[in-house]
């Protein structure tokens, strides 16, 4: 598997961690730091989103940068989010919202 393949699934599995989590434990989160991993020769960070959209609707965003070596200038982008209600309803993000983020 590739160091994409296993950044995206970093991602991926945050964002399932998160969805479990209620809209109060995620506002919770809203300062957390960003997270730097090491895939081979790659960099990558991890950042969380986190907002109140309005009362009982938080929008989570799984923001991934994966950077090449130094040499190079590509970089890759992984995006995971959902809007968390109040009631524990879980909805996505429409692929529109998720512009902002790359």
């Amino acid at each position: 598997m590739g160091s994409y393949s296993r950044f995206r699934r970093q991602v991926e599995e945050r964002g399932a961690f998160l969805r479990q989590l209620s809209a109060d434990d995620l506002l919770a989160r809203v300062n957390t730091p960003t997270e730097t991993l090491r895939f081979g020769w790659s960099t990558a960070t991890i950042s969380l989103v986190i907002e109140q959209r309005e009362p009982g609707l938080v929008r989570v965003i799984i923001q991934g940068f994966l950077r090449f070596p130094s040499w190079s200038p590509a970089a890759k982008v992984a995006l995971d989010g959902f809007y968390k209600l109040a009631d524990g309803t879980v909805r996505g993000v429409p692929d529109p919202e998720f512009y902002d983020f790359s």
